[in-house]
């Protein structure tokens, strides 16, 4: 019964990975107005069915890549609540405009990647090697990061979805349309 649990579970997986570029390619081929909205949803997708995948296959492309690479931990879940977070502005009428301010929400990603990648050609002797060898700390602050960025972000889409349902009930008559909270 366990091994067919784990079939089903491994089908599962893998059809959430071909699913996430499915539902993007439906997303994208409406006839309907291309709003930036649905990019960032789209892009959202992607990354999401990136990390499942990302999770399933990523050791054995690095080891084929013979690539020196120290895994602190999936890069893309701290691509999720960004995203997200730039969705949500989008939704609600702001505009997302390529700048220092929106690429510090991805500087998280971006350390994690960069030290991924050189942590490995560093002197065995520098003291953060050898803190690196404690692989349960690593992966417990890898989690407090994420569960701080996740939460944080949380609490920020909850605060702009509460003041656009304001605006939009003091503002619009008809919601029709501008009624996000579907």
């Amino acid at each position: 019964m366990s091994s067919f649990i784990d079939q089903l579970l491994l089908i599962l997986t893998y059809a959430g990975i071909a699913l996430g570029p499915f539902v993007v390619l439906l997303l994208n081929s409406k006839r309907g107005a291309k709003s930036r909205a649905r990019v960032f949803l789209s892009v959202l997708i992607i990354s999401l069915s990136f990390s499942i995948a990302h999770i399933f296959f990523a050791e054995a492309v690095l080891d084929h890549l013979s690539a020196e690479v120290y895994s602190l931990g999936d890069p893309t879940f701290l691509l999720i609540a960004p995203l997200l977070w730039f969705y949500i502005k989008e939704l609600t009428g702001e505009r997302i405009v390529l700048s220092a301010k929106v690429v510090l929400h991805f500087l998280p990603f971006l350390v994690l990647i960069f030290s991924s990648l050189t942590l490995r050609s560093t002197d065995p002797e520098y003291s953060l090697v050898q803190f690196l060898n404690h692989h349960k700390l690593v992966k417990i602050g890898f989690w407090i990061l994420v569960v701080v960025q996740f939460s944080w972000y949380q609490l920020v889409i909850r605060d702009k979805w509460v003041r656009y349902q304001t605006f939009i009930q003091q503002e619009v008559s008809n919601k029709e349309g501008v009624d996000i909270s579907w």
